[in-house]
């Protein structure tokens, strides 16, 4: 029986705040007094992507770097506004961009994996793990995409490996989920099914751990 299991990717906007009209209503009145402020705009951007206005969102990130060619947030966060559209390889451009500006910054290196990965493009993404594997050894999600991509390639027991340092170092529901799903297709049936009957707070867990059960 071939068997589809769900993993867990990381993706984030570089700006976090209370997505509501009234505070999007405060920053574009700020913004009205200070139209240089390209660290402004960004904000503006995230709050028009998370509430659904997505072309008001992209005008904003493209304002954000054009006032500022050289601003880190503003190309990563173009990057995953094309990412969250499906269009890859323009996210691919920007998030390099931001790399270029700031190499020692995690984000845009995940982000860039992850897209090279939607495209199956393993070499890409390999090429890219390995230089984060060597830079940011102790990071959770960098471990957690070495794992997924150990899967794709058949790697099982080294998705493992990848996972349980992940989960050892955040004990993140998601990673466990690929550490769950990583052990059933190493042959730990009875391993996998504990971690995942322990985490299934969620339906995307929950399918995995019914798909393992069927088994």
């Amino acid at each position: 029986m071939f068997l589809i299991f769900i993993l867990y990717f990381f993706t984030s906007f570089l700006f976090s705040q209370d997505y509501s009209e009234t505070q999007l209503s405060n920053y574009i009145k700020l913004y009205e007094q200070n139209p240089g402020d390209f660290e402004l705009c960004n904000k503006i951007g995230v709050l028009y992507e998370n509430l659904g206005n997505f072309e008001e969102a992209k005008k904003y990130f493209l304002i954000s770097i054009y006032l500022n060619n050289n601003y880190y947030e503003g190309f990563n966060n173009l990057g995953l506004w094309y990412y969250n559209r499906g269009d890859y390889n323009n996210a691919i451009k920007n998030f390099k961009t931001a790399i270029e500006i700031s190499s020692n910054r995690i984000d845009s290196y995940i982000n860039l994996m992850n897209s090279y990965i939607k495209l199956n493009d393993l070499n890409n993404a390999s090429e890219v793990l390995n230089w984060c594997l060597n830079n940011f050894s102790d990071n959770y999600e960098i471990l957690n995409l070495a794992g997924i991509l150990s899967i794709m390639k058949g790697y099982y027991n080294s998705a493992v490996n990848y996972f349980e340092r992940a989960y050892k170092l955040e004990k993140d529901d998601r990673v466990g989920n690929n550490l769950g799903v990583a052990l059933y297709l190493a042959g730990r049936r009875k391993e996998a099914k504990k971690i995942l009957t322990k985490i299934s707070k969620n339906d995307i867990i929950k399918e995995n751990l019914k798909l393992i059960e069927k088994k």
